[in-house]
């Protein structure tokens, strides 16, 4: 098998992937594909489909389904708990300047459009610190689990990534590019467990390039695409990654899911919209080929023996005369109740299909009255989340996503044992509140009363403030406590009511020690 060769449930997504790229990447990426998204009427010559390709109208609703949904998720900022050591890393976190919070952004569109990211997270020995690197679906293309010590674990993982770092050949005379040009080299990452003598595993980082020139170059020429001279791949890397003295005992890899985190899935949450979009794209096209051909009106004359070719003058300084009493002009024009008007009613239908296909994925349900897709803002307005396919995203995410913190966590610390120990002291949460809701004054009320008869405690009640919009979510318990404490206006309040119940309750004078004696002695001498 070729050391390239790729997982059948690679096989199985790689065409839905390209399809939903390319929709994203928009109009121009769509009619650079031609004949796969929009094949030729009949026996159209090259410039006849050229004029067809480019009347055509890629309505981009898919795009703005994504941006839609990835903007719910963050209309406010995920919360990150970590220890201030992680500083670093999160304003940083790949070494190439993206922050955590940019690979949390991309790795929640990649998941809600293609359905699948991967990251690696690795240690940078002379700088000391964790970093990540990102894998995109299609460059993971192979993977085996394996029962190790009694547990089933990723223990083969094969990524393709491009690289810029110039390595010299054995045999093979190609000069580095100079510093005016670019030039990428195609090459595999291999990450493996292998098992010592005694069954324990160790980790196997292998680096692998083609024999040859780049894969593609770049220079004030432009960007050309090379090909690869040999199909033998040769090993340029090897190295068994440690953590201090100790070998790796996993792969350190976390992959991102629309629903379960796991490799071999392969649902593509925005295929179904793609397959819509495009086909409103070739409806667009035979629309626009239709008006082109029909906008125009045509004369027609018949009866007209006399006339002769390119001798026609319209208008009302000339008259067309007939002998034949039959004779007759017009123009040919389209009915507008025909072919056209079915066209336009089928691409209505289809944004109203990529419209409910939307709505869908924030809520699965179907309309409470007569089973129809909701509308995008009806389904907005009423869904709590629970069962939409973008919470579920969501959740997936933020599982993934705190995965990762664990990971570094764990490369920073040598006395945790397993980044899984640190599931409550490291993690980030993606927010699922995708609209604002406040609470009414009928609401508030009733839950105040609740309270204050001993319903529920501070801590629910607190909570329901939150939820209901009255306190910022990232406001503590504790810190609000200490606020109400030594709130000025609360403090006065309890002064003021001090000195009421004194003046409603007066105490009697205390007598003094000399009133307290004459009492005595009188007592005395009585």
């Amino acid at each position: 098998m070729a050391q390239d060769s790729t997982h059948p449930t690679y096989d199985q997504s790689i065409e839905a992937w390209e399809m939903v790229r390319d929709c994203i990447a928009g109009s121009r990426q769509i009619k650079r594909k031609t004949i796969r998204y929009l094949p030729p009427l009949g026996l159209q010559t090259g410039p006849e489909y050229f004029s067809y390709i480019m009347r055509a109208v890629f309505f981009n609703a898919l795009k703005r389904t994504l941006q839609a949904f990835v903007g719910l998720i963050f209309r406010s900022d995920p919360k990150v708990i970590a220890p201030d050591t992680m500083g670093e890393f999160l304003r940083d976190s790949t070494m190439t300047g993206k922050s955590f919070y940019d690979v949390s952004k991309e790795t929640v569109r990649a998941v809600l459009s293609i359905g699948k990211r991967g990251t690696i997270i690795d240690w940078h020995k002379q700088e000391d610190r964790a970093f990540l690197i990102t894998y995109e679906a299609e460059d993971i293309l192979n993977w085996q689990y394996r029962r190790i010590n009694g547990t089933t674990m990723l223990a083969f993982i094969v990524f393709k990534e491009l690289s810029s770092e110039f390595i010299a050949e054995d045999g093979v005379t190609i000069a580095p590019p100079s510093g005016y040009d670019y030039a990428e080299y195609e090459q595999l990452r291999e990450y493996e467990l292998i098992e010592d003598d005694a069954g324990l595993p160790y980790l196997r980082v292998r680096v692998k390039r083609m024999k040859g020139a780049p894969v593609s170059s770049a220079s004030k020429t432009g960007v050309k695409k090379v090909p690869a001279p040999s199909t033998e791949w040769r090993i340029i890397d090897e190295f068994f990654p440690t953590r201090g003295i100790q070998p790796l005992t996993r792969i350190p890899f976390v992959v991102h899911g629309p629903e379960v985190n796991e490799l071999d899935a392969t649902e593509v949450p925005l295929e179904g919209i793609a397959d819509i979009n495009l086909s409103h794209y070739r409806s667009s096209a035979d629309l626009k080929n239709a008006l082109h051909l029909a906008g125009v009106p045509t004369p027609i004359f018949c009866g007209f023996s006399d006339l002769k070719q390119n001798q026609v003058f319209l208008g009302t300084n000339k008259a067309i005369v007939s002998e034949d009493a039959n004779a007759k002009a017009y123009f040919l024009s389209y009915n507008a109740t025909g072919g056209v008007a079915a066209i336009q009613k089928d691409m209505e239908n289809e944004e109203a299909q990529m419209a409910a296909l939307g709505a869908r994925m924030l809520d699965k349900q179907t309309s409470r009255s007569g089973g129809n897709p909701e509308a995008f803002q009806t389904v907005l307005a009423r869904q709590s989340g629970d069962h939409s396919a973008l919470m579920s995203a969501t959740i997936a995410c933020t599982q993934s996503l705190s995965d990762i913190l664990q990971w570094v966590a764990w490369w920073m610390d040598r006395s945790v044992v397993n980044p899984e120990d640190l599931n409550d002291e490291v993690k980030t949460e993606l927010n699922t509140k995708y609209i604002e809701t406040t609470m009414d004054s009928p609401m508030l009320t009733a839950i105040w009363t609740v309270y204050l008869g001993g319903g529920i405690s501070f801590d629910m009640f607190f909570a329901a403030m939150q939820e209901g919009g009255l306190i910022s979510s990232e406001r503590d318990k504790g810190d609000e406590i200490a606020a109400i404490e030594n709130d000025p206006v609360r403090m006065a309040q309890i002064k003021m009511q001090a000195l009421a119940d004194a003046a409603a309750n007066p105490k009697p004078p205390q007598q003094t020690s000399q009133q307290q004696d004459g009492q005595q002695q009188s007592q005395q001498g009585g």
